[in-house]
């Protein structure tokens, strides 16, 4: 009986591989261009690392290194980048399924919360804008599923430990917010556990979780360019608690607040559910474990006082706790598989009327008619001796793209024969730099500087 059980999850994972990794790939392809106002900057990364074995701007690593893999396997640097994203995203939802399914025993909840996790807007939107936390994502969910195998006595302690090592390692070379997500997750879950019916064993694995933590922390603080230096933006972060944005100011009448959103509004609402739906999960510790954990993880991800551009880039982590309240509670009340079913897709389609499942459709910072301008003007413009001034970070990404005679860091302009300023055809030409245009197109106006 186990055995064909773990057929059909072999199957199941498959198909769902096949089917997601399609969709997926199919939405990062209708462009041509890479999407996101950081799209182009992975390209020039991977590039960078083809020509000089290094990267050009200090990051969390692994990224691009898996990209670079696909990019000597594909020869087309856009679509490596494309494709990786895709499968590395398509990779978490099938994690996202095996611990939906260790969780609630269930073939059908587990499918079909795979299914609303994969079409969260929050999913989306990271492929589009935050390719390297999308990839984290799998590790993320791996870590989680360490640790629920682990309680439910699948694995054993030195395998366990071992795996969740390597795991919180992998994760802070790849992102920082996946980094410190799963920390936060993996010792809400641990704790909720430990504290449901204390006793030494419990406490010893909370002990150990943490201390691979903090093992790998000090790691990553001593020797920083493991992260990319990205350690230390949880100072950032602390200076930031409590700070919230200012009123946004109408064309007339006072100052007004931000409206309602909607996806962040939903996962509060879904953690109020699950700390109001503990008592239901009293009989069964491991899952009490994680409604409670995923309830707070929620709150922590969408209610914390923070400036609101920080909040919504939280908010963006809400998949994995919000599916498992959803599933947990849907395997726990309907004894049907018919029931289960009908809850579930229903729960899909409010989800969708209000937009928290939505066909979001990633789109690159500049459209391609202006790509292909400015690859025409760079080709003509770029030979020995010139140097490009690019004043606006996204658009300096593209132009580095296609040629690495780009100005980053104020150096003398004598030591260049040529000098351009690039600014798009409705920006702003800095001041205190004097020129005369040589080129107005229709998306960028080219000056000579020198």
């Amino acid at each position: 009986m186990l055995m064909k059980k773990n057929i059909q999850d072999v199957i199941i994972s498959l198909a769902l591989l096949i089917l997601i990794f399609i969709f997926y790939l199919k939405l990062l392809t209708m462009t041509p261009l890479l999407p996101g106002i950081d799209g182009p900057y992975y390209l020039v990364q991977i590039e960078y690392l083809e020509r000089h074995g290094r990267l050009k701007y200090s990051d969390p690593p692994l990224t691009f290194y898996l990209m670079y893999f696909f990019y000597m396997i594909l020869k087309e640097p856009m679509l490596s980048i494309k494709v990786t994203v895709a499968l590395f995203a398509t990779l978490s939802a099938v994690v996202c399924y095996l611990i939906l399914r260790v969780l609630t025993n269930s073939l059908e909840v587990a499918i079909i919360g795979t299914i609303i996790y994969s079409s969260l807007f929050y999913i989306l939107r990271l492929m589009g804008d935050f390719m390297k936390n999308t990839v984290g994502l799998l590790w993320l969910n791996l870590g989680i599923l360490l640790i629920i195998l682990f309680m439910k006595r699948r694995i054993r302690e030195k395998n366990f430990i071992a795996a969740y090592t390597l795991i919180v390692f992998i994760t802070g070379i790849t992102h920082v917010l996946d980094f410190w997500t799963l920390i936060l997750y993996s010792d809400l879950i641990t704790a909720s556990w430990a504290f449901s019916k204390f006793n030494r064993k419990k406490a010893k694995i909370l002990l150990a979780v943490i201390i691979v933590q903090a093992v790998w922390v000090t790691v990553f603080t001593l020797i920083p360019s493991l992260m990319g230096y990205d350690i230390f933006k949880v100072i950032s972060f602390i200076r930031a608690f409590g700070k919230t944005s200012p009123p946004l100011h109408g064309l007339h009448g006072p100052p007004r607040r931000p409206e309602v959103n909607i996806r962040i509004l939903t996962p509060t609402i879904l953690a109020l559910v699950g700390l109001a739906s503990l008592p239901i999960f009293i009989k069964n510790k491991v899952n009490l474990s994680l409604m409670v954990s995923s309830s707070l993880m929620l709150l922590v991800l969408n209610v914390l006082p923070l400036p609101y551009s920080l909040i919504m880039r939280l908010n963006l982590m809400s998949s994995l706790p919000s599916v498992v309240i959803i599933s947990l509670i849907t395997a726990r009340i309907c004894k049907y598989s018919f029931i289960k079913v009908s809850t579930l897709l229903l729960i899909f389609l409010l989800l969708y009327r209000f937009g928290v499942i939505d066909h979001f459709i990633p789109r690159p910072s500049l459209p391609p008619g202006a790509y292909y301008e400015l690859k025409s003007l760079i080709r003509a413009l770029d030979t020995r001796g010139t140097i490009f001034i690019v004043p606006s970070v996204k658009l300096r990404y593209w132009v580095e793209t296609l040629t690495e005679n780009v100005l980053i860091k104020p150096v003398p302009l004598f030591k260049f024969k040529h000098v351009y300023l690039i600014i798009e055809r409705h920006g702003h030409r800095p001041k205190f730099i004097k020129g005369y245009p040589i080129f107005i197109g229709r998306f960028f106006i080219v000056y000579k500087i020198k």
